[in-house]
């Protein structure tokens, strides 16, 4: 059973749809009844089976699903692996509540992207904070795709401007930095095709200012923080990176910028493997390290377009 506290942490989110996943039946009906109390929708399957059966036909995405890892047939990390793979289902996040907490499950998790855990029995308030954050998350991003498609709509963008014969010419990786003077200038891209060169230069600028404008000018960044989003008017995906180095000749001695990578398609777990080359290109730019675009870009190739297993 659920662990509560004397003061309940109270979420004022009234229309938020959750899906949960747990094959002990008085442990999801007291998760139920917790989130119906605090004013949430819910959805419940005792397996992971079950769920993917439901997801597949629903007419409603959940706005979060909360899973638990140990279950007979499909366990929580098979249903996440399926869901990734679902272009409809792949961007609803997820919290996993488990009994295990020894490294090996945790190693496992870490490999598929997730670092989201609570261990039972979880404290109500822990829970309902772990909710609010993933939904909040969740939220800034829609902002963000409602915002770029705001902004790319002034744009007269040919209906197929980004489309090639050629799979590789549909992918792109691009690098912008801030300028305090310019805003967010497009340092390299590649490929270097100069009729594609305005519209990736008008995606990147918009994909920045969109990001600047919901999280606020990137001069507090600590640490790395990236974002998979949709670009709906040019019918693209986005992986993006953020980060700042160092720059004493700024007022506030630092200097963000974003890399990025621009696709048909972009799955969570091709994110993944993104995510780790963007961040070692990172690295090579605050060292103020030469680093070449066609490289990152043909490694980016090699992910977007090997064989679906």
């Amino acid at each position: 059973m659920l662990k509560t506290s004397l003061t309940k942490l109270k979420l004022k989110i009234l229309t938020d749809f959750i899906f949960v996943i747990d094959d002990n039946l008085d442990f999801l009906e007291s998760l139920v009844l917790l989130l119906e109390e605090n004013h949430f929708e819910v959805k419940s399957a005792q397996s992971g089976r079950k769920a993917l059966q439901v997801l597949n036909k629903i007419s409603q995405i959940p706005d979060l699903i909360i899973s638990d890892i140990k279950m007979p047939i499909m366990n929580g990390y098979k249903l996440f692996a399926e869901i990734s793979k679902n272009p409809r289902l792949n961007e609803i996040p997820f919290i996993f509540l488990s009994a295990l907490s020894d490294n090996k499950e945790i190693r496992i998790g870490k490999r598929l992207g997730i670092d989201d855990y609570l261990t039972k029995p979880v404290k109500e308030e822990l829970l309902l904070a772990a909710i609010k954050g993933k939904l909040n998350r969740k939220k800034i991003i829609g902002k963000i795709n409602h915002k770029i498609a705001a902004n790319l709509a002034k744009f007269d963008l040919p209906e197929h401007a980004l489309v090639s014969d050629n799979r590789k010419e549909e992918i792109w990786i691009l690098e912008f930095i801030w300028d305090d003077t310019l805003g967010p200038t497009l340092v390299k891209y590649h490929p270097m095709k100069s009729k594609s060169k305005d519209l990736i230069s008008k995606l990147g600028l918009q994909c920045f200012s969109a990001i600047t404008a919901i999280y606020g000018p990137f001069k507090s960044i600590k640490e790395p923080q990236d974002l998979l989003i949709t670009l709906e008017n040019v019918n693209k995906r986005a992986y993006l990176l953020f980060d700042s180095l160092s720059d004493q000749s700024t007022r506030t001695n630092k200097k963000a910028f974003m890399l990025g990578v621009i696709a048909s398609e972009i799955t969570y777990f091709e994110s993944l493997e993104i995510k780790q080359l963007l961040k070692n290109l990172s690295i090579k730019i605050k060292l103020d390290k030469p680093h070449d675009l066609k490289v990152i870009w043909e490694d980016v190739i090699g992910i977007l377009t090997k064989p679906v297993q």
